[in-house]
């Protein structure tokens, strides 16, 4: 018959030796009006599944070889290519494809070419794969016809040879290896990180990739990175589990696949700061418009200061990153679109937001760098040490608190505090609400050491409220709870407290007017204390005060 013929000659052309002998021929239930649409690619991909199942753990004997519209895939295992006219899959939970009808689809797609046809050989086998000469019921739909032959010399191997095609799926098949992961892939570049089930590589392209479970799932373009995750995850596997329909491949996927990618429960570590520079770098032609990748691991993970300022040098100078802060004032507002303003001004392109997480200044950033500096100048130049006089009046406040709160006292004693003492009540509020998380520094108006007892006592322990902030809010609550109680019921008991206070006041009083007297404000350097003199040389000039010394 012809169509042993024309199998024989290619046969003899791909030198593969033995002879032919015709068996029998079938016709399946798989017709052309099989309702599967596939491309070049999504056939291909099939096709080489097919071998990879088959050959796992070898997927560098599996050679394609083209020659103009003829392609030829051989691989080392042998297959019993009866199983090809079934439908059904003997194929296991770990295999990719995991339906039968994956080569019934793509034979169909195939055949629908007039000029096209497929030939199997494995071991003594053979088989020619075409459409039946004639229609089902005098109508288009033709089904699939299986016609098996013997093969005289054993062919230890497995061949599929597509031929008649058209260039575009001759070229698919060709390379269609380049959709399953593999050491020696051509995609593949040099290795950027991997840690655990998930790894980044350089792409070879000008395109990158990403690959689940050995499978290439979506195409980056103009992001020449490829990521790779191994195990099964919950958000991808919720899209390909069902994909009967080979169709779980690009933006969907992509997206589920970064989510998990980056998220903690695939990899709790830290990710290194040589994996957000090479995302970014790979990425920058999506910098403006943004990118998936970057938006999920913005929001799945957080640098570490070192890691962050080992990141930021990518942007450079020319971009900043877009304001998402909601402005409690219009003061704040307005500056921040000031400078927003001038750095649009000078050249500097504005990014995405989320860019803040990598580093990249935004207008908010930078304003709240800003008044922090110009706080810490404040609180340098418009703040002071307590006195001689002063420090007795806190001590006096100090053994309040020991006395009937001790609870109170243990507590402020941990903390390690520093106080200062600011002479305007203005650029006091200022100091405070620019305060820091953490901060142990309590704020004093020069007023409170000049004022009565109790409102001493009063702004002496919420001062050292703000300092807490949550940490030991609770037991500073319950123990304030408990000082109020106290002095409700042993109120007689701070009159010594209070004279204590008059007398400190009364020095305080004293250093002031001394001080005024002395007319600029400062104390005589034979009545400061030492670290008001360390203070006096420290606005001294180093050049002068070094030609004093010498």
């Amino acid at each position: 018959m012809a169509a042993s013929n024309d199998f024989q000659k290619i046969l003899s052309a791909l030198s593969i030796a033995g002879d032919l002998t015709y068996r029998e021929s079938k016709e399946s239930a798989v017709t052309t009006y099989w309702g599967v649409e596939w491309d070049a690619d999504m056939v291909a991909r099939d096709l080489m599944q097919n071998f990879v199942d088959a050959n796992r753990g070898d997927f560098e004997g599996i050679l394609i070889r083209r020659s103009k519209s003829l392609v030829a895939v051989t691989a080392p295992t042998e297959f019993n290519l009866q199983r090809l006219y079934y439908l059904g899959s003997e194929k296991e939970a770990d295999d990719i494809g995991q339906f039968g009808e994956g080569f019934k689809a793509a034979a169909v797609c195939i055949l629908r070419d007039p000029k096209s046809s497929i030939f199997c050989i494995s071991g003594g086998q053979g088989v020619r794969i075409s459409l039946a000469s004639e229609g089902v019921a005098s109508s288009d739909m033709r089904p699939l016809a299986y016609d098996f032959f013997e093969l005289s010399q054993h062919h230890a191997a497995t061949t599929l040879i597509v031929g008649g095609t058209s260039r575009e799926l001759a070229a698919a098949i060709e390379k269609s290896k380049e959709h399953f992961e593999w050491n020696g892939h051509p995609q593949f570049g040099a290795p950027i990180w991997s840690g655990g089930s998930i790894a980044a590589y350089h792409s070879n392209g000008d395109d990158g990739w990403i690959f689940y479970r050995g499978l290439r799932r979506g195409e980056l373009k103009h992001f020449p990175i490829i990521l790779t995750l191994s195990d099964k995850t919950p958000k991808v596997e919720r899209i390909v589990a069902t994909d009967r329909d080979r169709k779980a491949f690009g933006p969907e996927v992509i997206e589920a696949f970064v989510s998990d990618f980056f998220g903690k429960s695939i990899y709790p570590g830290e990710l290194p700061a040589q994996l957000y520079v090479a995302l970014l770098e790979a990425g920058k032609a999506h910098w403006r418009t943004g990118h998936p990748i970057f938006r999920v691991l913005s929001e799945k993970r957080q640098l570490t200061p070192p890691a962050r300022a080992e990141v930021k040098p990518v942007f450079g100078e020319g971009y900043f990153a877009k304001d998402r802060q909601n402005y409690s004032n219009w003061e704040d507002r307005a500056a921040a679109s000031e400078i927003a303003r001038k750095w649009e001004s000078a050249g500097r392109i504005k990014l995405p937001n989320y860019f803040t997480a990598f580093g990249l200044d935004s207008p908010s950033d930078t304003l709240r760098t800003q008044k922090q500096k110009l706080l810490a100048e404040l609180k340098q130049s418009q703040s002071r040490t307590p006195t001689d006089a002063e420090s007795c009046a806190l001590q006096t406040l100090d053994g309040v608190l020991a006395a009937f709160a001790p609870q109170i006292n243990t507590l402020f004693e941990a903390l390690k505090r520093q106080f200062r003492v600011v002479e305007s009540d203005a650029i006091l509020g200022e100091l405070r609400a620019g305060r820091s998380y953490n901060e142990k520094i309590v704020l004093l108006s020069a007023n409170v050491f000049v004022g009565d007892f109790a409102a001493a006592v009063a702004i002496h322990l919420h001062e050292h409220a703000h300092i807490l902030g949550y940490d030991g809010s609770r037991q500073f609550t319950d123990a304030l709870t408990m000082l109020i109680e106290t002095i409700l019921r042993r109120r007689t008991e701070f009159a010594p407290f209070e004279a204590d206070w008059s007398a400190a006041r009364a020095k305080v009083e004293d250093e002031r007017a001394l001080l005024s007297k002395n007319g600029n404000g400062s104390l005589p350097i034979a009545d400061m204390n030492e670290v008001q003199l360390r203070s006096v040389l420290a606005r001294i000039p180093p050049h002068v005060l070094n030609q004093f010394l010498h």
